[in-house]
């Protein structure tokens, strides 16, 4: 009977133990962090507010919070926050915050912080930036303690503090552009941090406008010439450069194919000469995603056969399309390879696909990127392609260079087919953290009627106010039966930053024939002086370690036509989400709110951002490295899982204890 009791009391509590265990397991793997995950930093992140309480501990969670490792661009916003405590002001508008490959960048319209028996702090307009290269910037429209202005335009480049009045609380510090590193060189930027002291009173620390960066991966030396260069979609190299060759001499592949994603090249042969020219052949080239029947002509599908480029020693590149069966076959059709560039658009007529054609890009060094082609899925699905790329520069050759990209025939040529349907000019235009509508625009025909514009129109000025970020002066459009004229006197775009451009004069003309002229009183892009004189069509710069392009004389046109000519194009919407223009006339109405960043590609929203009420927060990531929605889904799906498992213990621990008591009762 003593041993029968034993095995009872130890069977009980053996189940009791059991459920224990259960629940504090299901527990721990539910709240506990990832460890996995919590010792890996995302590479850029930013947030707009984040407030410790009394004791250190979370009152307010980093919000809206945006994290990039790769993929695409990262972006959130938070209409607003409110207060947490009595006798404390916690509260600010329209925050927001982006991570992407090159940077990070956050901002909030207002904001109004007083803790308990200390002055308000108030701002406006203040904005953050990093990039990977251990560059930031800070700026606020106004910064006040109660009345006082405490902003301090001179020290936001090194940061300054700026003490509050003591009270019966201790002292309290405001910290203003605030820099930081660790061992691993990554830099953190703060705006704005109040701090008091803590245990003294409900809020400890207030932070605000807050964005991280890693350095980017240092480059390898580039080949002086390459065959075939193919990149997924989230950035990863798939095919790198084959084959190529770093001095002079020649290199064939007779086949290259990936495992990863459906491409075969052919006899694909790469050399650079003795006297600084190049030359690469492509017999052909295929990237077909669609394994079916009928892939082959689907809009995915890329073919190129017979396709050469030749780079002289001076620097002049041309290519050419050689045999019976040569062509190029993109969305769907056979292109015209006469153009620089093509757009493919999709049945709802936005664009989807690009491809680049001789394009000229000019790097900081002064050096020049040569590709015979490269192609571009804008809707992110597909991987990225360069065909024949030849990487020139002035000491590798015999001759004098010529810094000015040769003019396609689309510079000063007539070309009837070319010629837009209708017309519009506008002097700038912004999207992104800094946007501007756009400024001195007019019309001719139909779009005069239906915009109520008029033919003429200027502006003595235009800028994002107080951001600082963009500026212009004597702005003017003209649009008649004749021609269509756009001009700025004074352009200043990111004014101390690696891709500021700084032009006078800018101007350009388009003929009712569809010529174009490009001018501009010269200046500097990018570290990049440009001369005074014309342009040369698509003359594109680059930032190393930046995923900015800036274009003078862009000019896109499709299936021919020419759509719009962009005197000054400045496009970041794979980072921080900015786009600006500058002297365009285009055969289409310009957007009149540019309110809110165009969209990385990829995205499903080219208007970027959805107003969600009070309080949401929106993802615009389709990447591998989403914030906001992803996070919670995450959680979600851990807590369903521990009460799951807690059930599933209880349930087991609740058999072994009713067949203990029926062992029990037959003894």
């Amino acid at each position: 009977m003593k041993d029968s009791t034993r095995i009872r009391r130890i069977s009980t509590a053996f189940g009791a133990a059991l459920l224990v265990i259960c629940c504090v397991a299901a527990m721990f793997h539910a709240f506990m962090p990832d460890r996995a995950h919590a010792d890996e930093l995302p590479a850029t992140s930013a947030y707009g507010v984040r407030i410790l309480d009394i004791d250190g501990g979370v009152q307010q969670e980093k919000a809206p919070l945006s994290e990039w490792s790769s993929g695409n661009t990262v972006s959130n916003d938070l209409d607003a926050t409110g207060d947490f405590f009595k006798l404390n002001t916690t509260r600010s508008q329209q925050l927001k915050s982006r991570a992407a490959s090159d940077g990070a960048f956050a901002s909030i319209a207002s904001g109004d912080y007083q803790l308990r028996d200390r002055p308000a702090v108030t701002f406006s307009d203040l904005q953050v930036s990093c990039t990977r290269d251990g560059k930031s910037e800070v700026s606020f429209g106004s910064l006040k303690v109660n009345d006082t202005d405490i902003l301090q335009q001179d020290k936001l480049a090194s940061g300054y503090t700026y003490d509050l009045p003591t009270s019966k609380y201790g002292e309290t510090r405001v910290y203003v552009a605030q820099r930081e590193s660790d061992k691993d060189s990554r830099t953190t930027t703060t705006a704005l941090r109040i701090e008091a002291e803590a245990g003294a009173s409900e809020i400890w620390r207030v932070q605000l406008g807050v964005v991280s960066c890693a350095p980017a991966e240092t480059e390898k030396t580039v080949p002086a010439v390459s065959g075939v260069t193919v990149v997924s979609p989230s950035g990863k190299t798939l095919i790198d450069g084959q084959p190529s060759v770093d001095s002079v001499g020649s290199a064939t592949s007779p086949s290259i194919t990936s495992t990863e994603v459906p491409v075969t090249a052919k006899n694909v042969t790469v050399r650079h000469d003795a006297d600084g020219g190049s030359h690469v052949d492509v017999e052909s080239f295929e990237q077909i995603p669609d394994t079916s029947d009928i892939g082959m002509y689907m809009w995915s599908a890329l073919r190129v056969y017979g396709l050469s480029l030749d780079v002289k020693a001076d620097g002049s590149s041309s290519i050419a399309l050689s045999g019976g069966s040569s062509g190029i076959f993109v969305n769907g059709v056979w292109i015209n390879s006469g153009t620089d560039l093509y757009t493919g658009m999709a049945p709802d007529g936005t664009p989807r696909v690009h491809v680049y054609l001789n394009e000229r890009v000019v790097n900081q060094d002064g050096s020049i990127t040569i590709n015979a082609l490269r192609y571009e899925d804008l809707t992110g699905t597909y991987p990225s392609v360069i065909l024949g790329q030849v990487h020139w520069s002035a000491q590798d050759s015999h001759e004098d260079p010529d810094p000015t990209p040769d003019p396609s025939p689309s510079d000063g040529t007539a070309d009837d087919d070319a010629v837009p349907t209708g017309r519009y000019a506008y002097g700038l235009y912004a999207q992104g953290p800094s946007p501007v509508s756009p400024v001195a625009l007019s019309a001719s025909g139909d779009g005069a009627k239906a915009k109520s514009l008029s033919g003429t129109a200027s502006k003595d000025e235009a800028t994002d106010g107080y951001a600082g970020q963009i500026s212009a002066t004597k702005l003017s459009s003209t649009v008649d039966a004749k021609e269509a004229k756009a001009s700025v006197s004074s352009l200043l775009l990111y004014p101390g930053t690696a891709i500021e451009v700084r032009l006078t004069d800018v101007s350009v003309q388009v003929g009712h024939d569809g010529s174009v002229k490009m001018t501009t009183g010269g200046g500097s892009v990018a570290g990049k002086t440009i001369a005074a004189g014309s342009v040369a069509a698509n003359t594109r710069i680059t930032v190393p370690g930046r995923s900015t392009t800036i274009v003078l004389n862009a000019q896109e046109r499709q299936a021919g036509a020419l759509q719009r000519v962009s005197g000054v194009a400045l496009d970041d919407s794979q980072g921080l989400g900015a786009e600006v223009r500058a002297a365009v006339v285009s055969s289409s109405a310009p957007d009149t709110t540019a309110n809110n960043p165009p969209r990385g590609a990829g995205s499903s929203d080219a208007a970027g951002g959805h107003d969600l009420g009070s309080g949401a927060i929106t993802s615009a990531s389709d990447g591998e490295g989403g914030g906001g929605a992803g996070h919670l889904a995450t959680t979600g799906a851990a807590s369903l899982w521990a009460v799951g498992f807690v059930v599933l213990c209880a349930a087991l621990s609740s058999v072994f204890l009713v067949v203990r008591a029926r062992r029990s009762t037959r003894g």
